[in-house]
Order: C-alpha cells, then structure tokens, then sequence
C-alpha cells in the first residue's frame, strides 16, 4: 500500500476492456505518428516495455490520471493487465 499526500493508495490490476469496452478500429499509425507524436511514442513504449505506471482511480473508480496510457493501450488492443492504483 503506498501513501500519496492524505490519500491511500492500493494496487490492483485491471484488464483494459475493463475500462475500455470497445475495440478500436484498424489503426492508421502513419496518422498517429504524424498527428500525435507523444501518444505514438507512449503507445510504442508500452509495446515494447508493458505499461510501467499505474493509472490513478478516484473513490468512485472514475480515472484521475492515466487517461493517455488508457487510450495508448486500447490503440494496441493491449490484453495484459493494466497495473492502477485506487484512492481511498
């Protein structure tokens, strides 16, 4: 368990359809690349590397912060575990 300011924070991993219930379409990534250099380098990293920092849900399991990996993951059709921390 890990403590972040007031709040208590604890681990626990979710599946991405989990958060995210729908697939995504065929990915242009030459589009992606061009129109959003960060969330194609975020994306390629969790490719290769799994994804490294927790997302952060809210009391009430609303997303705090992560929503880029989120979005990241779901682009890959990523089907491992997503590592989040929820506040309590």
């Amino acid at each position: 368990m890990l403590v972040l300011g007031m709040f208590w924070l604890i681990r626990i991993k979710m599946k991405l359809d989990e958060l995210i219930l729908r697939e995504p379409a065929n990915i242009d990534w030459d589009r992606v690349y061009k129109e959003s250099p960060g969330l194609f380098a975020l994306a390629m990293d969790i490719k290769n590397n799994g994804v490294q920092q927790p997302i952060i849900l809210d009391e009430e399991g609303k997303i705090e912060d992560g929503i880029h990996r989120i979005f990241a993951c779901w682009l890959l059709s990523w089907d491992g575990d997503i590592p989040t921390e929820e506040k309590k």
